[in-house]
């Protein structure tokens, strides 16, 4: 007979701003969650695994009864943001947003994040210190760093942005872990339809840890409709995959343990996403995302309703199949349900 866990999760988020002048903001967001459920007995190592959102400075505190529940507190956002005039410096936990696709980031040298993670809207932060400059309305120059023990968890690199003929440019080049990696991206439209892409090449320096060289490139194609029937197209490439990953290393990308140099273990990745709002109260979709050379699917089918103004109820699955003697079979299930209320 088949067997199903359950959890039960009270996710809360605290967000604080604090004007201390014409020039100075600080800025502190706290994620807080109470977890109760099944894996908790059946994973011995469920708390430690909250902590990967967590970067150099421990700025969390867990509470823990063994196999019970988990209360996990987290400042995923401490940072001074000082402004005169084109100059922008932040310091402190903060999200370095460098990506500019919605389904894949190769650019996302500093916090990649995992589509599966759909609970985690703000995505994790770095320690590190960002000089923002900017040269024009629409072009900047942007140099970061994260803080690290050693140069194996180092990441440091310059960005510089322009708009030419209606299109964003970006270009980047830095180190990341002992890699170098260099890479860019673009955002515009062929006519009404949004036409993105990004990529970044890395490749190990002397007593890096990980000797392999990467690419990671993707490329997007989306549309709305008049009638707001929303369709959007990705495809990944990842040098470093394969037709045929191992069952760890799918674990490892379901599970959301990626990089922007292992942003897959697939070599070759298809997303596919519509969106459509089935009333003014209601809002649904599903991403189906495949893998060339391989018969391995994901389906992420999901449903918004708004309750109140402030109060909506949410619905996501997530569902992996893959074909056994020419019959598609459910390898893995999921079912989400969420009350999310904004104050």
């Amino acid at each position: 007979a088949d067997s199903g866990l359950s959890d039960n999760l009270v996710h809360n988020r605290l967000n604080f701003k604090w004007f201390i002048n014409p020039n100075f903001k600080l800025v502190a967001e706290m994620r807080n969650r109470f977890i109760v459920g099944d894996q908790l007995r059946f994973n011995p190592f469920y708390a430690e695994g909250l902590e990967t959102s967590n970067d150099y400075f421990d700025l969390s505190y867990t509470i823990e009864d063994k196999g019970n529940y988990i209360v996990h507190l987290m400042m995923d956002r401490l940072y001074l943001q000082y402004t005169l005039q084109n100059l922008e410096i932040k310091a402190g936990r903060q999200r370095i947003n460098w990506g500019i696709s919605s389904a894949w980031n190769p650019n996302d040298i500093f916090n990649a994040f995992s589509y599966f993670d759909f609970d985690y809207e703000e995505r994790p932060g770095s320690d590190a210190v960002i000089l923002k400059y900017y040269t024009g309305i629409a072009s900047s120059i942007e140099i970061a760093g994260n803080a690290a023990e050693n140069l194996d968890e180092f990441t440091g690199a310059g960005l510089w942005h322009i708009n030419f003929k209606n299109y964003d440019f970006q270009v980047l080049t830095g180190i990341s872990n002992r890699n170098l990696v260099i890479g860019g991206g673009w955002a515009g439209n062929i006519k009404k339809a949004g036409f993105k892409g990004e990529a970044s090449y890395f490749t190990p320096t002397i007593n890096a840890l990980d000797t392999t060289t990467s690419l990671s490139a993707t490329i997007s194609l989306d549309y709305s409709f008049k009638n707001s029937l929303y369709l959007n197209a990705s495809t990944l490439y990842s040098s470093n995959g394969t037709a045929h990953p191992s069952t760890l290393d799918q674990v490892f990308y379901y599970s959301g343990n990626i990089s922007a140099k292992y942003l897959s273990p697939y070599l070759w990745s298809v997303f596919v996403q519509g969106a459509y709002q089935f009333h003014p109260l209601i809002y649904g979709g599903a991403a189906v995302i495949g893998y060339r050379g391989n018969t391995d699917l994901f389906l992420g089918p999901y449903m918004t309703f708004s309750i109140l103004q402030s109060l909506d109820f949410d619905i996501f699955a997530q569902i992996l199949l893959s074909e056994v003697n020419e019959i598609y079979r459910v390898t893995t299930q999921a079912y989400f349900f969420r009350f999310k209320y904004s104050f």
